[in-house]
């Protein structure tokens, strides 16, 4: 049975982060957005709940694919033990020893629909650099490309995920100013 949903801060994020214990090495950062539920559609606990069942029943996963879900208001919500392997993208998830951490983030981020700002933007920029500095996952590697990834550039363009509002190269440079 997976560990109950919380819901922390970016602050309490850094907390659990710094103990982290390594069980599993982390090389890279996967950025997804939900696509559905949108932000009009966002309902708190009872949406990161009903990922939850609709990954473990319907795709027959283990848990929740994501390690972190980050809501409109810039709140960051429990998922898969970062232990685990994400169910981020056939083929890229890494194994029980070493990959990425999958960060969903609550939104249709196509051109057109939700926009990415505020308290959302800053807290995914807040999560993702720290996490860039705690795993060093940025040796020889000063433009984050191996280091953070959108999920469209793993699946060969089958998806715009996370929205084609999101330009790649210029969140790696906002993440790299914030680490």
């Amino acid at each position: 049975m997976p560990d109950p949903i919380v819901r922390y801060s970016l602050e309490q994020f850094a907390l659990l982060l710094a103990a982290y214990k390594p069980g599993r090495r982390i090389n890279a950062v996967h950025l997804h957005h939900t696509w559905r539920p949108n932000h009009s559609q966002w309902r708190g606990q009872a949406s990161v709940e009903a990922m939850r069942r609709f990954h473990m029943e319907e795709n027959h996963w283990s848990d929740i694919a994501q390690h972190l879900t980050l809501d409109p208001a810039g709140g960051l919500w429990s998922g898969r033990p970062w232990t685990k392997a994400p169910a981020s993208s056939a083929g890229a998830n890494g194994t029980a020893d070493e990959g990425p951490f999958m960060i969903e983030m609550v939104g249709d981020f196509d051109l057109g629909k939700d926009v990415f700002e505020g308290e959302q933007k800053a807290t995914m920029l807040g999560v993702v650099a720290r996490l860039v500095i705690h795993f060093d996952l940025d040796p020889g590697d000063p433009d984050l490309k191996k280091a953070v990834r959108f999920h469209r550039e793993l699946n060969q363009g089958k998806k715009t995920c996370p929205g084609t509002s999101l330009d790649l190269d210029a969140t790696r440079g906002e993440i790299a100013a914030e680490a």
